[in-house]
């Protein structure tokens, strides 16, 4: 090492050295577990995410700890959590954001931390510094009230950040354009905020977190179509790139890297080779999507150059020449170039780029290797382009290269050297955007990674694409994820947690309440042999007492339709009760309406109407028009009245009903059937339903009967399939059930919920007491509000402490004896509906 290389690296460690040493003092001298915290993590940060990263975030420690060392200890520890959630190019305005808000409260800080990563990119600059200041203010009157409002879990945080959101906003239709984009990649694609940009990673498709382009409803075109380009990266072929299939030498493959990511660290300055690659790849993606979709087709051609972005001129040769390539591809007026030499030397590039692939003409039918292969083979001439030549020099000869000698950096040789250069040459570009980022390889997660280097063992191995590797590795991941989270006994989770605190976690995916979706039964393996396959999916708000506030589309409720049972069980018990169901048909059919009930001004009936003959005729006389609506009918009364009973089937149930072998859980069916039969004698329309579940992804909700299903031994065996599952979220089940009862037309409308004991759901979120009651009582008081009359019964002996609270808006009655459930419900239906 020479003497000037030595001080150089002297220099470098000793640098390295104080800008860890002086933080270090800093913290020290204001709270040493601060320091102590961030000692822990500094280094981690760096080595991980780089050097600068590790600065960003010891600049943010310090700064807080000039104000709070209490604070900074905690937030040292919070942030390299969130760091790896943030894309690279937005870790500066994570830190800018908590840098501006120290002021104004600074223990609102690591609150901050944790929700900010999910709202970067959702809003403007300003637009998400105001959102963020509300959030803030909220801290000094409610903790929780404001982390759920930054974390947009309540329904004030969703409406401030649409009052805040110009455009359009991604969270409006992400669901929409995820079953688009996997309706076009046939596999499990999902959509993510992608910071403004719309690209792929290989893996999922990302999108601008909002569009305000036109204002219009081609704001939602523009998403649809970016969707259809993105996903055209998975669906045609661009990431199936094989490197061994292509001349040259080629880096040595890292661990979880796909082809496209290696190929592009391939050259010098990785910012161009993925600039002509990107354009080429854009031309014969969108061709085929032409070729296949002629309605994204239209939709293009709606659009226009909207969809191309703004195309400023460039400084540059170099990219002046990729401007160039990018206008003659998409059938663009032309850039001028000043310079005639530098403009024959572009032609002669984007020419000789361009007839490696047979023309523009058949982009189309052209593979992403040929693509590849001609930006490998046409680099050199690009990269040549960005020095001025020296005087007899020929544009793109390097100083001191001879005529003919081939350029010192080609695709496999001096990465690390010539990475460095090329980052000082895409600043000479200054056009970093001006291709749209289609292909982002970088951006996968740590978890698809895994997932591409799995696929890279199977295509190897077996003669498939590399993207049928990675469609067959995600098809058994969602297997694996569903067998996971697939419910099992309430034992084997409770001790997950104990703490009665209100659901925390991720935002549902936003979601119409109450819009339903179909899951076909070879979604995921059946985990119940009592309920058929299928299911419909529901998304319900919560209501958090915690916050005063609602959390939109919070809970999952998953609608599933019970098997038939065996006919011996209902047999048993129709033939234990036959003289008090033959006493209770008698009765509630001695109540049914006998009288008769004139209908007039009817077009058909079986007599005239005469009062409405001598109107009409009077009418006709004074130069009015005729009708012929004269008719009269007789018709029997009819009741108008319809009931839900609702049924929570939780792993309570299974205890003794009174000290036998008879369960709480059979003394509800027996009770159901017996009502059943009296309902049916009298003519009234009824639906029984039971639910159950584990967290709030897993509300489960059965059928057994519904409306307008006849009540017949098909219906009675389902209820006598009726068994104890789980857990019991009764504010979304009744929600459920109100929804149900409220799409139903009649007159009077009831719903009995029937329970054993508090509302209690320990999943992820710990749904259970005062959180879980006042939900309930909510629930209630929301089904009460569109004209149903709910009514509650428990069979719980201490269900008196806390029923007023929970129902003390409705009506209900407490059981002490479970086995005067059935006299006593018939008794509660005949008082209510008759």
């Amino acid at each position: 090492m020479s003497l000037l290389d030595w001080l150089g690296e002297t220099e470098r460690l000793v640098a390295e050295r104080l800008s860890v040493a002086r933080p270090a003092w800093r913290l020290l001298r204001r709270d040493r577990a601060a320091m102590r915290a961030w000692a822990r993590y500094r280094g981690a940060v760096a080595e991980a995410l780089g050097e600068e990263a590790a600065e960003r975030y010891t600049r943010c420690v310090v700064a807080v700890a000039e104000v709070d060392g209490e604070i900074a200890r905690t937030l040292a520890l919070t942030i390299p959590d969130q760091l790896p959630r943030i894309l690279p190019e937005m870790r500066e305005r994570y830190f800018d954001h908590l840098l501006a808000l120290i002021p104004l409260r600074p223990e609102a800080l690591p609150m901050v931390a944790r929700a900010l990563p999910d709202l970067l990119g959702t809003l403007g600059e300003e637009a998400l510094g105001a959102f963020l200041r509300e959030g803030v203010e909220l801290h000094g009157q409610s903790h929780q009230r404001a982390e759920s409002f930054l974390k947009q879990e309540s329904e004030v945080g969703q409406l401030a950040r649409q009052r805040l959101q110009r455009g359009l906003g991604l969270a409006q239709v992400s669901r929409v354009m995820s079953l688009y984009a996997r309706a076009h990649c046939g596999e499990d694609v999902q959509i993510r905020g992608g910071s403004g940009q719309a690209f792929s990673d290989g893996h999922h498709v990302y999108l601008p977190e909002q569009i305000d382009r036109f204002g219009d409803e081609r704001d939602f075109l523009m998403y649809r179509v970016l969707t259809a380009l993105s996903a055209g990266y998975l669906e045609f072929g661009t990431f199936d790139l094989r490197l061994d299939q292509i001349p040259g030498e080629w880096p040595e493959r890292r661990e979880g890297e796909g082809e496209v990511e290696r190929f592009f660290r391939s050259f010098p300055n990785r910012t161009l080779a993925r600039d002509l690659f990107q354009i080429l790849e854009d031309v014969r993606v969108e061709r085929r999507i032409r070729t296949e979709y002629p309605g994204v087709a239209r939709d293009l051609d709606q659009l226009g150059a909207a969809v191309r972005g703004d195309r400023p001129e460039p400084p540059g040769a170099a990219a002046r020449a990729v401007e160039v390539l990018a206008r003659r591809a998409w059938g663009l007026p032309g850039l001028r170039v000043a310079d005639p030499q530098e403009a024959a030397a572009i032609d002669g590039a984007v020419d000789a780029l361009i007839g490696r692939l047979g023309g523009l003409e058949g982009l189309g039918a052209a593979s992403v290797q040929e693509v590849a292969a001609a930006v490998a083979a046409s680099y050199a001439q690009f990269d040549g382009l960005m020095r001025k030549a020296e005087p007899g020099q020929k544009p793109g000869q390097k100083p001191g290269q001879k005529p003919g000698q081939k350029p010192e950096q080609r695709p496999g040789g001096g990465q690390e050297r010539g990475q460095e250069r090329g980052q000082e040459r895409g600043q000479e570009r200054g056009q970093e955007g001006q291709v749209p980022q289609g292909v982002r390889p970088e951006a996968a997660r740590p978890e698809d990674r895994r997932v591409e280097e799995q696929a890279r063992r199977i295509w190897e191995r077996e003669p498939i694409r590399p993207q049928e590797a990675r469609q067959r590795l995600r098809r058994e991941q969602a297997e694996e994820q569903a067998r996971r989270e697939r419910p099992g006994s309430g034992a084997e989770r409770r001790d997950e947690g104990t703490e009665a605190e209100g659901p925390g976690g991720a935002v549902v995916p936003p979601e119409p309440e109450h819009e339903e979706r179909r899951k076909p039964s070879g979604d995921r393996p059946e985990a119940d042999p009592d309920l058929l396959p299928g299911e419909r999916i529901f998304r319900y708000r919560e209501w958090d007492s915690n916050i005063g506030d609602y959390k939109p589309d919070w809970v999952c409720v998953r609608e599933r339709r019970l098997k038939e049972g065996s006919q011996t069980y209902v047999a048993e018990v129709m033939e234990r009760h036959r003289h008090r169901i033959q006493e209770l048909r008698r009765r509630f059919e001695a109540l049914r309406p006998q009288a008769m009930v004139r209908q007039d001004r009817l077009w058909d009936g079986t007599d005239l109407d005469l009062d409405r003959l001598v109107e009409d005729r009077i009418n006709q006389r004074l130069g009015g028009e005729r009708t012929d609506r004269v008719y009269t009918r007789d018709v029997r009364a009819r009741r108008d009245v319809a009931v839900a009973f609702l049924l929570d089937m939780s792993s309570s149930t299974n205890e003794s009903a009174d000290g036998s072998a008879r369960r709480i859980i059979d003394v509800e069916k027996e009770a159901l059937i017996l009502t059943a039969e009296a309902i049916h004698a009298l003519g009234d329309s009824f639906a029984i339903f039971g639910f159950s579940g584990y967290g709030r992804g897993q509300v489960q909700f059965f059928v057994a009967k519904d409306f307008g299903e006849p009540w017949d031994d098909r219906a009675r065996a389902r209820v006598g399939r009726i068994g104890f599952k789980m857990e019991n979220r009764d504010g979304a089940a009744i929600r459920h059930a109100t929804e149900r009862l409220r799409r139903w037309s009649a007159r009077t409308r009831l719903l009995i919920h029937i329970s054993d004991g508090k509302p209690l759901d320990c999943g992820c979120d710990h749904y259970y007491d005062r959180y879980a009651q006042e939900d309930t009582r909510v629930a209630l008081r929301e089904a009460r509000q569109v004209g149903i009359h709910p009514f509650c019964i428990t069979v719980d002996p201490t269900a008196r402490a806390y029923l007023p609270r929970m129902f003390g808006e409705v009506a209900y009655t407490v059981i002490d004896r479970v086995e005067l459930l059935p006299a006593r419900l018939v008794q509660v239906y005949r008082r209510l509906a008759v």
